[in-house]
């Protein structure tokens, strides 16, 4: 009997580990999912995945930054 093992995905983004919503979903749509939480993220791109202990670790890099605002 063959067992199927999921490797583990994380997502880091300016220094906080995000764990994977759905091992099915697209690194883009994880992006998706924690942009309400994380409204920066939809600025970034996906960064290369590294091999880590137990899967794969996945950086959220900033393309562009937020337009500011004068005088708030």
């Amino acid at each position: 009997m063959s067992t199927i093992i999921t490797p583990k995905r994380t997502f880091k983004f300016n220094g906080i580990t995000l764990q994977d919503v759905d091992p099915t979903m697209t690194p883009e749509q994880v992006i998706e999912a924690y942009t309400p939480n994380y409204p920066s993220l939809a600025y970034c791109v996906v960064g290369e995945p590294q091999v880590a202990d137990d899967g794969s670790e996945i950086t959220y890099v900033i393309d562009k930054p937020p337009a500011k605002t004068k005088g708030l």
